[in-house]
């Protein structure tokens, strides 16, 4: 039995305990006193009126305990009823702010947050406009399948603390998903407010969180709606400020956008893609395209990279910039990769068995293809069923894959270097990479991403990180791949860095089997 309830018991026998005294001592009163009395009065008519004063001292006494007893009960009774009431106001309190606050973060949920758009509405004058922002954190889901939804529980803290730095009084900030947030700016009077402040999120997510050991570069996707022009009701302006959300995810994330009616035009296309996608592998729908990676010095193809189209049956050639962010947000592109992974392999196996000469085929991982904990495995698997030597594999992954589980990568990537397969990072310097991480890396090549060099020749700064990218990569004993090369301009302008290899329009876009046969066959050159 605990202390307290020791105590307690006590307490409730304390009350019995004196009656029983004064019960007892009563009586002995009673008893001694009439003896007494008999001895030292003889008159009767004395004792009579000497024992009614006694009966009347007695009940007034009686009388005096049984208040004072029932008085302290009834207090008791008091006090736990305003306990009683304490205890219930406090939890019916704590229901209340659950039902409103998200309980990781403190902010207002989806119900509250959509009760303060509603109620902003109502208070908007004509004259005065208001702006939702709708974000989530790009592949966040990575975040929770590698480091688990604890820490990316405290990912989500260290997020919402860095944003609601930047609110001011008049803002109201909401947590309205699992990774998707909301934010109300109100009595805006231009556009311009809210695009400034758009960026100001986006720049805020440069910097790197620290968490437990972990340095995590994180981005955000951002969707805009504005009262009254894209609605003037609640519902209406998230679902346009979400469709603004997904655009931005469709043309490469870490950006924001405004709604338009275009995007709704887009969405309805969007949920089609998503529907069929489900079935294109067993349809067969999808094929495989190559892609040239020439020697630059030597001006021959060394290599392929293989790329997935679509061929709907209805809406025709699909660009992969449609629908692998779809597929990546439904958790297909574990299929699709896997998909175009085995096939690249088996038609570069044909082609050795073809008598071509033996080249590497270059197949990029998506992120949660990655982070599959059997990943290495599954390769294995493919290349021992297919019987294609490791060393005419390259797996590709891009820097923001990289950096999100630094050691879980550098593991992964150590496994698949002593199976002899080669490793390229992809769309260098678009990305957060850590040059202390890089040097650790088992890689064997760096991808230049084609925005840098597409304006080569034409903006300075891009010039220098190119320079500055191929310098850095010789001196890590890296080769270096230009992506993008259009114009000999631009190929001149490589050979000057001694860059290593390229791909681009300039020698051939990406092909279906038979004409990337016709070019390996041919070995053709940019100055043919």
């Amino acid at each position: 039995m605990e202390l307290e309830d020791v105590k307690l018991s006590r307490k409730n026998l304390l009350p019995i305990k004196i009656s029983l005294i004064y019960g007892f001592v009563g009586c002995l009163w009673i008893l001694f006193s009439d003896e007494l009395l008999n001895r030292l009065v003889k008159d009767i008519v004395l004792q009579n009126r000497i024992q009614l004063f006694k009966g009347w001292i007695y009940v007034i006494v009686t009388a005096c305990m049984i208040y004072i007893i029932i008085k302290s009960d009834l207090s008791k009774i008091d006090t736990y009823k305003r306990q009683l009431y304490r205890q219930r106001k406090l939890v019916e309190d704590k229901s209340n702010y659950f039902s409103d606050y998200d309980t990781i973060t403190g902010l207002p949920n989806r119900g509250l947050f959509s009760n303060y758009v509603s109620n902003a509405l109502k208070d908007t004058k004509d004259d005065r406009k208001l702006a939702i922002l709708v974000f989530d954190i790009d592949r966040f889901k990575a975040i929770n399948e590698t480091l688990g939804h604890v820490m990316g529980d405290e990912v989500i803290k260290l997020i919402t603390k860095r944003i609601s730095d930047m609110m001011e009084e008049k803002h109201i900030f909401g947590r309205i998903g699992g990774d998707e947030f909301g934010i109300l700016l109100t009595q805006i009077e231009d556009e311009k407010y809210v695009e400034e402040f758009a960026k100001k999120i986006i720049n805020s997510f440069k910097k790197s969180f620290i968490l437990e050991g972990y340095e995590l570069y994180i981005t955000a996707s951002i969707g805009v709606s504005i009262y009254p022009y894209d609605g003037d009701d609640l519902e209406t302006l998230i679902k346009c400020a979400d469709m603004a959300m997904y655009r931005v995810k469709d043309i490469g994330r870490n950006n924001y956008a405004f709604y338009t009616k275009e995007l709704n035009r887009n969405s309805l296309e969007n949920l089609k893609i998503a529907t069929d996608l489900r079935y294109a592998i067993e349809r067969e729908e999808f094929v495989v395209y190559y892609q040239p990676k020439v020697d630059i010095n030597k001006d021959e193809v060394m290599g392929m990279e293989a790329l997935i189209r679509w061929k709907h049956p209805q809406l025709g050639m699909i660009s992969p910039v449609k629908f692998i962010p779809i597929a990546e947000e439904t958790g297909l592109i574990i299929p699709i990769g896997e998909w175009v992974l085995k096939t690249a392999c088996i038609q570069n196996k044909q082609w050795q068995e073809d008598g071509y000469e033996p080249i590497r085929v270059s197949v990029n991982l998506s992120a949660c293809q990655f982070r599959q904990k059997n990943i290495v495995e599954r390769i294995v698997n493919i290349l021992d069923e297919i019987k294609l030597d490791p060393k005419y594999l390259e797996l590709e992954i891009t820097e923001s894959t990289a950096v999100i589980d630094m050691d879980y990568t550098l593991k992964i990537l150590n496994e698949l270097k002593k199976l002899g397969i080669y490793i390229a990072m992809d769309d260098f310097g678009t990305g957060y990479s850590s040059l202390n991480y890089l040097k650790n890396m088992t890689l064997d090549e760096l991808k230049i991403d084609k925005s840098f060099i597409q304006d080569c020749l034409l903006n300075k700064n891009n010039e220098n990180i190119v320079n500055v990218i191929i310098s850095l990569a010789h001196n890590l004993n890296l080769k270096v791949t230009a992506e993008g090369v259009e114009t000999i301009e631009q190929l001149e302008f490589l050979k000057e860095k001694k860059c290593d290899k390229m791909q681009g329009y300039l020698f051939s876009p990406p092909v279906a089997r038979e004409e990337f046969e016709i070019i390996i066959k041919n070995n053709k050159s940019v100055s043919s």
